[in-house]
């Protein structure tokens, strides 16, 4: 996979912002629709917790690539789970 290609073509798609913003049902999300997570580093920068206070703080371009990659790698792995039971049934319905 090319993550660089990949990422040019979702930023086109998508669009992507280089601080916190809050998607279309009220999460705060960064980068190319990176949702934050309690495990993101984002999530521990504010006493109080993400919320709309965080709303506009700004993420680095390196943040926003290292998500990226991470859900990437996170996507193939459980598409590689889903289709590894897909052949197993296949192979048990012949």
């Amino acid at each position: 996979m090319n993550i660089n290609q990949l990422r040019k073509e979702l930023e086109r798609d998508e669009g992507c912002k280089y601080e916190i913003y809050l998607d279309h049902l009220g999460y705060p999300t960064f980068g190319i629709g990176h949702l934050i997570t309690d495990d993101d580093p984002e999530s521990r920068v504010w006493p109080h917790g993400l919320g709309k206070t965080s709303v506009g703080v700004e993420v680095s371009e390196e943040r926003v690539k290292e998500a990226l990659i991470l859900i990437s790698k996170q996507f193939c792995q459980t598409a590689a789970v889903y289709m590894n039971t897909l052949m197993i049934c296949l192979k048990k319905s012949n």
